[in-house]
């Protein structure tokens, strides 16, 4: 794929699986856009209950092949070589 677009679940480990599975299929110079990175809601008690987090560990496992940017409430990356 070209272009992936996640936005599905709230939960970090379920964006973070999302993520994992997109990253496979996403060609090179392909974009990967998360949706949700920058929600947030007043009763989240546990950070598993947070998008972010999930977005955040993707990026840190397979950042390197990457270019990314962020805004207030997305996050998306190019990816730039395959690790294979």
């Amino acid at each position: 794929y070209d272009l992936i677009f996640v936005d599905a679940s709230h939960h970090s480990d379920d964006t973070f699986v999302d993520g994992y599975y997109c990253h496979k299929m996403l060609n090179i110079n392909g974009l990967i856009l998360f949706d949700d990175w920058g929600w947030s809601f007043p009763e989240v008690k546990f950070k598993y209950e947070i998008p972010r987090y999930g977005i955040d560990f993707f990026f840190e496992m397979y950042g390197n092949e990457y270019i990314q940017s962020t805004n207030q409430y997305q996050k998306f990356g190019q990816k730039i070589k395959w690790k294979g």
